[in-house]
């Protein structure tokens, strides 16, 4: 079985840990990449492409654009 690749991004690093292991404990799916601050997720999306990305929504503040950014990357939708 092909396990889902997730990408989480939040400022806060025991939130980030709680989630990874959360995400972790599930056999589909594995945590590719962990980042903490807005300016290494466009980076890291490339460098990792995991197939879901969890955004804290405090990196939005400058607007869309960085989740704009994001589904072109990788040719994802935006919820």
């Amino acid at each position: 079985m092909q396990r889902i690749g997730i990408g989480v991004f939040d400022a806060t690093p025991l939130f980030r840990a709680g989630m990874a292991h959360v995400l972790n404990a599930d056999p589909g799916m594995q945590v590719v990449v962990e980042g903490g601050s807005a300016p290494e997720v466009l980076h890291l999306i490339e460098k990792h492409a995991p197939n879901v990305v969890i955004l804290d929504s405090a990196f939005l503040r400058d607007g869309l654009n960085l989740a704009r950014s994001i589904g072109a990357i990788a040719g994802v939708s935006l919820l």
